[in-house]
């Protein structure tokens, strides 16, 4: 991949932000490859053909096919940058993309609203195209225009929507929780960018927490309590990982993107009473030994995106997620593309200061213990 593309990518995504809204110019594009991302391209050779397709045809579908999968890769990237990458990488450019270099190189990172014309302009490409009931279709409008999200008449969308909190109650509980718990303390840095990948490290290394055991050089300057990790002691139910952070407002813009403008008017405004299916926010003494003279209320959010986990987090990671009791009970119910295993607490008073909790299954668990922790990182 070319520096110049990103580049491009990069100036589209600007101009997208500036006008919020898709120009005249950008539809052209959308409109021819679009489709190859919401499509599902299956494998020919198990579909019975009447005829044989001549070395154009299948060669045409491949290159539409590997369009499609890198589409879907940029999605599972940056859901964000999606559309300026669809209008400026076309199906052609996308045969010798690379993806793991585009991952590494992207890190210019932030959300994109668009305005009512433009969810007018999608749903028209789609609608005219018969792509509608496309599964990534309300994945898109899910990121894009999270203000029209709760309108958008998509059935599973209406059944998460419909998530009740006395639901919510009969989750699946877990000790990981509880006094008397298992704790797996200090960790070093090379492990954590091993398990989490280099964007979770860095957000670690400018979370307050690691910038004091630098100031004092508490330990080894490579080890940190930024990351722990609880297992319950008597069962084998769903363990927690515990991540201090920094630069809590993209974690919060991507994982909670429904509700990211919430956020930000909470921060302003005292009096939070602001609470529904996808959104609480709490306000809590937290127990982390902070001056007294500061605020330590926080926010806390449930309901993070399964898009954006997949997006943030290592795939390792994201498996151990999805193995979890808790998030196996929430497919059940059709709860599909939000999950409670993933929260945030972010400080009232530290607005870039966050702590990120994973609920995780415990045998994946365990696989992440050992590579995060040595023989002595365990305390009841």
């Amino acid at each position: 991949m070319k520096s110049d593309m990103l580049s491009r990518i990069y100036e589209t995504r600007d101009k997208l932000v500036a006008t919020q809204t898709i120009s005249a110019v950008f539809q052209p594009f959308l409109r021819e490859r679009l489709p190859i991302f919401l499509k599902t391209f299956p494998n020919r050779q198990k579909q019975r053909q009447k005829q044989p397709r001549s070395n154009k045809e299948n060669k045409a579908y491949s290159q539409l096919k590997k369009a499609h999968a890198v589409y879907v890769e940029i999605w599972r990237i940056d859901p964000y940058i999606l559309l300026p990458f669809i209008i400026e990488v076309s199906p052609y450019a996308c045969e010798r993309f690379n993806t793991l270099a585009f991952r590494e190189q992207h890190t210019e990172r932030y959300t994109i609203s668009l305005d009512d014309d433009a969810k007018d302009t999608l749903d028209e490409i789609a609608q005219g195209l018969d792509i509608d009931p496309s599964p990534r279709f309300p994945d898109l409008i899910f990121f894009y225009f999270p203000q029209g999200m709760a309108n958008f008449t998509c059935t599973l969308c209406i059944l998460d929507n419909k998530y009740e909190a006395s639901d919510h109650a009969s989750s699946p509980v877990t000790g990981a929780e509880k006094d008397g718990h298992w704790t797996y303390h200090f960790t070093n840095i090379e492990s954590i960018r091993n398990v989490f990948g280099a964007r979770i490290t860095q957000a670690v290394e400018s979370s307050p927490i690691r910038m004091d055991e630098r100031a004092e050089k508490r330990r080894n300057i490579q080890t940190t309590e930024c990351v722990r990790t609880q297992f319950p002691r008597k069962n084998f139910q769903d363990a927690l990982v515990i991540v201090n952070v920094g630069k809590a407002w993209d974690f919060a813009a991507l994982l909670f993107p429904r509700t990211y403008p919430k956020i930000l008017s909470s921060i302003s405004n005292i009096s939070l009473e602001a609470s529904n299916a996808r959104f609480s926010v709490a306000l809590q003494q937290t127990g982390s030994a902070l001056p007294e003279s500061e605020n330590h209320t926080y926010l806390t959010l449930q309901g993070a995106s399964t898009s954006a986990i997949a997006s943030i987090f290592s795939q390792g990671v994201y498996d151990a997620i999805e193995s979890s009791q808790l998030r196996s009970w929430e497919r059940s119910r059709l709860r599909l593309r939000t999950t409670d295993c993933v929260q945030m607490e972010i400080w009232r008073s530290h607005p870039q200061r966050a702590i990120i909790s994973l609920r995780i299954g415990f045998k994946l668990g365990m696989d992440i213990a050992n590579l995060l922790y040595d023989d002595n990182g365990a305390e009841v």
